[in-house]
Parts: C-alpha cells; structure tokens; sequence
C-alpha cells in the first residue's frame, strides 16, 4: 500500500511538472528541455512526504488545476499564463508557510466527563507524535515538563509516538524521554501503525521486539490487548487495527471490571459501537491528525471505519474521544486541526447529567 502512495505521489509530481513547464514562456530548443528536467527534479523532490516541500506541492495542484479547469470552460486565451502558475505556487507557499507555524503551536485540550459510577481521576492522553518530525530533543522534554505540570493520574501514549522514519536511536531517545513522565504517574503505552515501521518501503531498522525492549526500558508499560487498572480507572489497549484486525482481542474480552471507570485505548477511531456494547465508558484514538491539511481532511470523514474523525462524541453515557496529534506523519505542517494533546478529568455526575466541556 505504501509503493503505491509513494508510486501515485511521484507520478503527480510529474505531472505538475509538465503542466507547470508548458505554462512557462520558453522558447524551443535544449534549453526548454533543460527546464522540463529541473522541474521534474524538484517535483520529484516535492512529492516525497519527508519534507513540507510535499504541503507546497498538494497545494499548488490544488489552486492550479481548477484555474485551467475554468480557464478551457469559459474558453479564454491565456495571455500569460505563467502568471497563474506563479500565484498558485505563492500561495501554496503562503498556506504551507502558516501550516508550519501552526504546526508548532502545540494544545493541551482539556474534557471534563461526568459518571454516575464512584470513580474520578484525570488522565493524559497523547498519540501520533511521529518523532522526530518538526520536534528536537530539547522541544520533546519541554513537552514533558508541561505535562508535568498536568499531574495525571495515568500518561496514555497511545501510538505512533516514532515511525518508519525514525532512526533507533532517535526512537530510544523519544521514548527515554516521555520515560520520565513515569516520576509523576505510571506512563502505558498502546501501539500504532507505524511505530513498529511495517508501514515504510524501506526494511525497519529495529525490530519489534527491540522497540518493546526500548519501550519497556524506559519504565514505560506496554498494554497491548491487555488491561491495567490504575486507581479509579480500567485502561485496555488494543493491538493496531490496520495490522492486527484478524487476530486482536474483542473489545469484550479486554472491559473486565464495569465498577470501575473503563477506558479503552485504540489507536485507530474504529469499532467503537464494539467497545460501547462492551460496557466502556471512554474510548481513546488518534490516528486521523484531522486530516492534516486543510480541506483534504474532509475526505477521512468518507472513510467508512472511521467512527469518529476528531473531538468528541457522546451517546447513552459512553464517550468516544479522537485526537488530532501531538505532531505530523511525514512533514511538519499542519493547515488542519491543531498540534495537540488531551487532558480528560473524570468527576462524579452532577443533576445535570453526564456532560463534557472542552477548552
């Protein structure tokens, strides 16, 4: 599935290559097929997801191709129409510009959820950081001392803390270093699909084992398809959906204990009506980053799995809760959602009535 992705971006690069070199006022010869072949490297160099270089190319299809789409339907002649591909790419560049700075303009958005049951507590909730995309060393502990500050009950990482571009040493350094949040609550971690790097084009440069070996080092624990009770609350984490959707445990097989306050952690926002008829009370996902950029996102919510593509949804006294991400797969900007992480407060219910506010 990845070739493929990596397979359709580069042949749109390609192509916005072309379109763009035949939009240029050249004239024939060996210098205009010098230029078709610099653009076809620098397209080629857009379309990898590495690099935001990407976020300028999405963009600039985007803007492009409807203007010429709109140019041949009213039938005009284009007097320069170098021009339009010019605007286009400035303002590609301009909303990639704004996505970056937006990228690192980092949340705590904190949920305030009402129980009837004798149970309450705070939990940290934070997934898809993708280190170390847009993040150094020194930026990831100033996230852990503000998380600090949050004096949770529980840390819940819940997957796609590194991915397939991330070296092993930066993998041991992430996660040795969200480790530390373990001095002021127990820290779990629940797996997603792209930590263990089966999702890349390239042979991981860790195993799966050694990354639980890295992961388990650093005081964190692994809950996958498998149940913690810390205080008032029962947390279980589900194997990854994507990889493991054959043979993970039922949500009905990991909700054990209904007294207490049961939370399911999956990385993926899928089977929740399952986890709702398990008798959970909170479900906990990532995975969608909001879609990332602003408008495309939207077509997530096409996605027929996907039960829940950002924020919060409440039904029959179960609450399902979806972040957008601390970070970004692949580049660092982001023109939709925000950068951030989640802050959920259990409290008894009052005579209103379950409730949730959200700030």
């Amino acid at each position: 599935m990845m070739i493929l992705f990596v397979l359709a971006n580069a042949a749109a690069g390609l192509f916005l290559a072309w379109d763009t070199w035949r939009l240029l006022p050249v004239r024939p010869g060996r210098g205009r097929q010098a230029l078709l072949g610099g653009l076809a490297v620098v397209f080629l160099f857009a379309s990898m997801t590495t690099t935001v270089g990407y976020s300028v190319m999405v963009y600039y299809a985007a803007f492009l191709l409807p203007v010429q789409l709109v140019w041949r339907l009213v039938k005009k002649n284009w007097r320069a129409p170098w021009m339009a591909a010019l605007i286009c790419l400035l303002l590609a560049g301009g909303m990639t510009i704004w996505g970056m700075v937006h990228y690192d303009q980092r949340v705590a958005t904190h949920y305030t959820l009402e129980t009837e049951k004798d149970a309450a507590g705070r939990l940290v909730f934070l997934s898809d950081l993708h280190y170390p995309t847009g993040m150094t060393e020194q930026e990831l502990s100033g996230l852990v001392t503000e998380l600090e500050a949050e004096n949770p009950d529980a840390y819940i990482l819940g997957g796609d803390i590194v991915d397939e571009y991330t070296t092993a040493q930066e993998a041991r350094q992430a996660f040795e270093i969200l480790g530390k949040l373990e001095k002021t609550a127990p820290v779990f971690y629940v797996p997603g699909n792209h930590d263990d790097q089966e999702e890349g084009i390239l042979p991981p440069v860790y195993t799966a084992q050694e990354l639980d070996d890295m992961i388990e080092s650093a005081g964190i624990r692994i809950v996958r398809d498998d149940t913690v009770t810390v205080g008032d609350f029962e947390l279980s984490g589900r194997d990854d959906y994507r990889q493991h959707k054959k043979d993970r445990k039922a949500a009905s097989d990991l909700v054990k204990d209904t007294e207490k306050y049961d939370v399911v952690i999956d990385h993926q926002p899928v089977q929740s009506e399952k986890v709702r008829e398990a008798g959970a009370d909170l479900m906990l996902s990532g995975h969608t980053h909001n879609g990332q950029l602003w408008p495309f996102g939207y077509l997530i919510h096409l996605h027929p799995k996907m039960d829940q593509v950002s924020g919060i949804r409440q039904e029959d006294g179960f609450t399902q809760i979806t972040s957008d991400g601390i970070g970004g797969w692949g580049f660092a900007a982001r023109t939709a959602g925000n950068s951030e992480y989640v802050v959920v407060d259990v409290v008894p219910e009052t005579n209103t009535g379950q409730k949730a506010a959200s700030r």
